[in-house]
Protein backbone atom coordinates (compact mmCIF):
# COMPACT_ATOMS: atom_id res chain seq x y z
CA UNK A 1 0.00 0.00 0.00
CA UNK A 2 1.21 3.53 -0.73
CA UNK A 3 2.86 4.87 2.44
CA UNK A 4 1.17 8.27 2.14
CA UNK A 5 -2.28 6.69 1.84
CA UNK A 6 -1.49 4.25 4.65
CA UNK A 7 -0.47 7.08 6.96
CA UNK A 8 -3.65 9.02 6.25
CA UNK A 9 -5.83 5.99 6.89
CA UNK A 10 -4.13 5.46 10.24
CA UNK A 11 -4.88 9.05 11.16
CA UNK A 12 -1.27 10.14 11.62
CA UNK A 13 -0.82 12.41 8.59
CA UNK A 14 -1.93 15.99 8.19
CA UNK A 15 -1.24 18.21 5.18
CA UNK A 16 2.00 19.32 6.85
CA UNK A 17 2.85 15.70 7.50
CA UNK A 18 2.22 14.72 3.90
CA UNK A 19 4.57 17.47 2.76
CA UNK A 20 7.29 16.31 5.16
CA UNK A 21 6.93 12.73 4.00
CA UNK A 22 7.24 13.74 0.35
CA UNK A 23 10.40 15.69 1.18
CA UNK A 24 11.82 12.69 3.01
CA UNK A 25 11.14 10.44 0.01
CA UNK A 26 12.87 12.94 -2.27
CA UNK A 27 15.95 13.08 -0.04
CA UNK A 28 16.06 9.29 0.10
CA UNK A 29 15.82 9.03 -3.68
CA UNK A 30 18.82 11.36 -3.95
CA UNK A 31 20.93 8.97 -1.93
CA UNK A 32 20.68 10.43 1.58
CA UNK A 33 20.85 7.57 4.10
CA UNK A 34 18.06 8.12 6.60
CA UNK A 35 18.23 4.67 8.16
CA UNK A 36 19.01 4.24 11.88
CA UNK A 37 21.31 1.46 13.18
CA UNK A 38 18.34 -0.83 13.81
CA UNK A 39 15.17 -0.87 11.71
CA UNK A 40 13.62 -3.26 14.22
CA UNK A 41 13.79 -0.58 16.92
CA UNK A 42 12.04 1.91 14.66
CA UNK A 43 9.24 -0.55 13.84
CA UNK A 44 8.79 -1.25 17.53
CA UNK A 45 8.49 2.48 18.23
CA UNK A 46 5.94 2.88 15.47
CA UNK A 47 3.78 0.20 17.01
CA UNK A 48 3.32 2.30 20.15
CA UNK A 49 3.78 5.83 18.87
CA UNK A 50 0.76 7.85 17.72
CA UNK A 51 0.07 11.54 17.20
CA UNK A 52 -2.25 12.88 19.87
CA UNK A 53 -3.70 16.31 19.12
CA UNK A 54 -2.77 18.86 21.78
CA UNK A 55 -5.43 20.95 23.46
CA UNK A 56 -5.67 24.19 25.42
CA UNK A 57 -5.70 22.09 28.60
CA UNK A 58 -2.15 20.96 27.74
CA UNK A 59 -1.00 24.59 27.74
CA UNK A 60 -2.61 25.22 31.12
CA UNK A 61 -1.09 22.05 32.55
CA UNK A 62 2.38 23.26 31.61
CA UNK A 63 2.17 26.98 32.40
CA UNK A 64 -0.20 26.70 35.35
CA UNK A 65 -3.59 28.26 35.89
CA UNK A 66 -2.56 31.36 37.83
CA UNK A 67 -4.83 34.14 36.61
CA UNK A 68 -3.85 37.75 37.26
CA UNK A 69 -6.84 40.05 37.28
CA UNK A 70 -7.52 43.73 37.84
CA UNK A 71 -10.71 45.54 38.81
CA UNK A 72 -12.34 47.72 36.19
CA UNK A 73 -12.21 50.80 38.46
CA UNK A 74 -8.42 50.63 38.89
CA UNK A 75 -6.25 53.32 37.32
CA UNK A 76 -4.32 52.60 34.16
CA UNK A 77 -1.05 53.33 35.99
CA UNK A 78 -1.84 50.48 38.39
CA UNK A 79 -2.40 48.12 35.47
CA UNK A 80 0.90 49.14 33.89
CA UNK A 81 2.74 48.47 37.16
CA UNK A 82 1.21 44.98 37.37
CA UNK A 83 2.04 44.14 33.76
CA UNK A 84 5.65 45.20 34.31
CA UNK A 85 6.16 43.49 37.65
CA UNK A 86 4.56 40.22 36.52
CA UNK A 87 6.21 40.39 33.07
CA UNK A 88 2.94 39.59 31.29
CA UNK A 89 1.13 41.08 28.30
CA UNK A 90 -2.49 41.23 29.41
CA UNK A 91 -4.81 41.35 32.41
CA UNK A 92 -8.27 39.89 32.81
CA UNK A 93 -10.59 42.68 33.99
CA UNK A 94 -13.26 41.93 36.60
CA UNK A 95 -15.98 44.01 38.23
CA UNK A 96 -17.01 44.30 41.88
CA UNK A 97 -18.90 40.99 41.59
CA UNK A 98 -15.73 39.25 40.31
CA UNK A 99 -17.28 38.78 36.88
CA UNK A 100 -15.09 39.00 33.78
CA UNK A 101 -15.96 42.21 31.95
CA UNK A 102 -12.99 42.69 29.65
CA UNK A 103 -9.34 42.24 28.82
CA UNK A 104 -6.60 44.85 29.08
CA UNK A 105 -3.57 44.26 26.86
CA UNK A 106 -0.38 46.16 26.14
CA UNK A 107 -1.86 47.08 22.75
CA UNK A 108 -4.89 48.68 24.43
CA UNK A 109 -2.57 50.82 26.55
CA UNK A 110 -0.29 51.86 23.69
CA UNK A 111 -3.19 52.86 21.46
CA UNK A 112 -4.81 54.86 24.27
CA UNK A 113 -1.57 56.72 25.01
CA UNK A 114 -1.11 57.44 21.30
CA UNK A 115 -4.61 58.95 21.12
CA UNK A 116 -4.82 60.81 24.45
CA UNK A 117 -1.23 61.30 25.55
CA UNK A 118 0.00 61.03 29.15
CA UNK A 119 -3.36 62.16 30.56
CA UNK A 120 -4.64 58.68 29.72
CA UNK A 121 -2.56 57.30 32.59
CA UNK A 122 -5.22 58.63 34.98
CA UNK A 123 -8.02 56.86 33.14
CA UNK A 124 -9.79 53.88 34.63
CA UNK A 125 -9.17 50.41 33.26
CA UNK A 126 -12.81 50.10 32.14
CA UNK A 127 -12.29 53.07 29.79
CA UNK A 128 -9.30 51.46 28.07
CA UNK A 129 -9.97 47.71 28.11
CA UNK A 130 -11.37 45.59 25.30
CA UNK A 131 -14.93 44.84 26.32
CA UNK A 132 -15.94 42.15 23.84
CA UNK A 133 -13.65 39.31 24.84
CA UNK A 134 -13.35 36.10 22.85
CA UNK A 135 -12.84 32.97 24.91
CA UNK A 136 -11.87 29.35 24.38
CA UNK A 137 -12.39 26.06 26.21
CA UNK A 138 -9.83 23.63 27.67
CA UNK A 139 -10.92 20.96 25.18
CA UNK A 140 -10.32 23.17 22.11
CA UNK A 141 -7.43 21.95 19.96
CA UNK A 142 -4.31 24.07 19.73
CA UNK A 143 -4.34 23.78 15.94
CA UNK A 144 -7.82 25.31 15.73
CA UNK A 145 -7.03 28.02 18.29
CA UNK A 146 -3.82 28.93 16.46
CA UNK A 147 -5.67 29.41 13.17
CA UNK A 148 -8.48 31.34 14.86
CA UNK A 149 -6.14 33.73 16.74
CA UNK A 150 -4.17 34.40 13.58
CA UNK A 151 -7.27 35.01 11.49
CA UNK A 152 -8.82 37.42 14.01
CA UNK A 153 -5.52 38.97 15.17
CA UNK A 154 -6.19 38.07 18.79
CA UNK A 155 -3.16 37.80 21.07
CA UNK A 156 -4.79 36.61 24.30
CA UNK A 157 -7.70 34.29 25.00
CA UNK A 158 -9.30 33.69 28.42
CA UNK A 159 -10.07 30.02 28.97
CA UNK A 160 -13.55 29.32 30.33
CA UNK A 161 -14.68 26.05 31.90
CA UNK A 162 -18.29 25.66 32.98
CA UNK A 163 -18.85 29.41 32.84
CA UNK A 164 -15.87 30.13 35.13
CA UNK A 165 -12.46 31.55 34.24
CA UNK A 166 -9.93 28.71 34.11
CA UNK A 167 -6.85 30.43 32.68
CA UNK A 168 -5.40 32.68 30.01
CA UNK A 169 -3.41 31.66 26.93
CA UNK A 170 -1.35 33.90 24.65
CA UNK A 171 -0.40 33.55 21.02
CA UNK A 172 3.13 32.76 22.25
CA UNK A 173 1.82 29.81 24.28
CA UNK A 174 -0.15 28.53 21.30
CA UNK A 175 2.73 28.83 18.82
CA UNK A 176 5.15 27.05 21.15
CA UNK A 177 2.85 24.09 21.69
CA UNK A 178 1.86 23.98 18.01
CA UNK A 179 5.55 23.70 17.08
CA UNK A 180 5.93 20.87 19.60
CA UNK A 181 2.95 19.12 17.99
CA UNK A 182 4.43 19.48 14.49
CA UNK A 183 7.81 18.24 15.70
CA UNK A 184 6.17 15.11 17.13
CA UNK A 185 4.33 14.56 13.87
CA UNK A 186 7.53 14.97 11.86
CA UNK A 187 9.27 12.42 14.09
CA UNK A 188 6.53 9.86 13.47
CA UNK A 189 6.62 10.50 9.73
CA UNK A 190 10.38 10.02 9.69
CA UNK A 191 9.99 6.71 11.52
CA UNK A 192 7.22 5.63 9.13
CA UNK A 193 9.40 6.40 6.15
CA UNK A 194 12.46 4.61 7.52
CA UNK A 195 10.46 1.55 8.58
CA UNK A 196 8.99 1.22 5.09
CA UNK A 197 12.38 0.86 3.41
Amino acid sequence: MNLLLQGRQKGVLSNEGAFLLCMARKLYSEGLDLRPPSAFIIKSRLHHKRIVAMHVSDILAQKGVTIITIHDDALLTTAIDILRSKKIGALVVINAANQVVGLLSERDIVWTLADAGSTALLAHVRDVMTEHVFTCRPEDSIKEISAWMTRHRVRHLPVVRGGELAGLVSIGDVVKHRLDEIETEASILRDLFIASH
